[in-house]
Formats: structure tokens, C-alpha cells, sequence
């Protein structure tokens, strides 16, 4: 049990005197010059009750100091980009009967088939790092989407071609089909779009993305 006061336990006042005299290295600037502890409680722990200095509330606290800038909650969804429950957002960019999303359980079999094509990953780089799918090609989308939103705009200058566009015009005349994967299966979609905006058609999306992998081909796959 955990208790954040301003007061002290009945039979606590030594010990903590102790505590705080140990770990009071002077008064903060613009802080309540009240001292504030933590508590903790353990049925096993010998003493069961412990103390330990905390900082006090700032006067230019945002939240809680004399002249507060926020007076209400912030909507969670907003500030942190996921929904209140942090269950994992699903975008729905191409339709759910599209003919080119695949399940990983599909391509696993198109793989142990030896058929020519490319596997495109679209995550980020730090996410790359972590874990891929042997022989895959590696090109974030993210900042290609952020580049064409750009140029939409007008906010920005005509630029030489990017790697998705390199990579289509490659796997054209090679006539490979390129599969796109990602951490759950959002990025590859937006891919895919992207892909088709192009005017490359031989593209497909394995839903469910390497968490999709992970569960349904090859359970010794990281999981992130």
C-alpha cells in the first residue's frame, strides 16, 4: 500500500525525522514549503511502515500551482494517438474483401513455394532493426506518404523518384509481385494504396501483419 501525505504516522515521527533530516538537501525554489512524504506499507516488512521525502507542489505547477494553464482532463485519444482502452488501432484503407489482402498463413505457403517475388517491409527502421522476415526489402512508408501530402500541398519541390516508386518500376519489369507487411497490418495497407496510386496493381497486403506471423506460422518469431 502506497500513501502520499503531508502527515506523519502515529509512532512514525523519529523514524521519519530521521528519513527526511537524511534526505533534505535544502528547499526547492517556488515549492510549498510544506514537507511532503510518501508512504509505503508492507504486512511483511520490518518496519512495516516506511517514509520517503517527496518534492512538494510547485508554485508554477501547470496543473496544480498558483496560476494554472490547464483547468479540465485532455481528450486521451488526442494526446496520446490511441484509444482509451489501448487496444491496438485497425485502419480500414482497403475493403475487407479486397482480392490482394492475404492472411500470413497464405503467403507462408506462397514462400515455401519458391515463387519469385518481392516482401516489402514498411515499418520503421528502429522497428526493422528489431525483428524481419528473412530476404525482405526494407522501405519505411511513413515518410513517403508525408513526402506525396507534402507535394499535394504545394509545400514542397519537385523530388527524383522514391524507393517505393524505384521498387515498383523494378519488380514491373521483372514482373515480380510485391507483398507488404508490417508490425499489424495498417502500414501495409496505406502501402498498397500507395502502390496503386502508382499504377503498380501486383500488390498484396498479408493482414494481420508479423503479429499475424508471429501467432499463425511461426510462433519463434519476436513479438513486440
Amino acid at each position: 500500500m502506497i500513501v502520499a501525505s503531508d502527515k506523519i504516522p502515529l509512532g512514525q515521527e523519529k523514524y521519519s525525522t530521521e528519513l527526511t533530516e537524511s534526505h533534505d538537501h535544502g528547499k526547492n525554489r517556488g515549492q510549498d514549503p510544506r514537507k511532503y512524504f510518501l508512504t509505503t506499507f508492507s504486512v511483511f516488512g520490518n518496519p512495516q511502515f516506511r517514509q520517503f521525502r517527496i518534492r512538494g507542489r510547485r508554485e508554477d505547477c501547470e496543473v496544480c500551482g498558483l496560476d494554472p494553464s490547464i483547468l479540465k482532463l485532455i481528450d486521451y485519444v488526442q494526446f496520446c494517438g490511441s484509444s482509451a482502452t489501448d487496444a491496438p488501432i485497425e485502419l480500414k484503407v482497403l475493403e475487407e474483401k479486397d482480392p490482394n489482402r492475404i492472411s500470413a498463413m497464405e503467403y507462408s505457403k506462397i514462400r515455401k513455394s519458391n515463387k519469385r517475388h518481392i516482401l516489402l517491409d514498411v515499418r520503421e527502421k528502429s522497428q526493422f532493426d528489431l525483428c524481419s522476415i528473412k530476404g525482405s526489402v526494407h522501405i519505411p512508408i511513413k515518410p513517403i506518404l508525408d513526402e506525396e501530402a507534402s507535394k499535394e500541398k504545394g509545400a514542397s519541390e519537385e523530388t527524383p523518384p522514391n524507393e517505393l516508386t524505384k521498387l515498383a518500376v523494378q519488380a514491373t519489369e521483372e514482373e515480380q509481385p510485391i507483398f507488404v507487411i508490417c508490425r499489424r497490418g495498417n502500414l501495409s495497407q496505406l502501402a498498397v494504396k500507395e502502390l496503386r496510386r502508382l499504377g503498380f496493381e501486383n500488390c498484396y497486403q498479408i493482414d494481420g501483419g508479423l503479429t499475424s506471423w508471429q501467432r499463425s506460422v511461426d510462433s519463434s518469431f519476436p513479438s513486440y
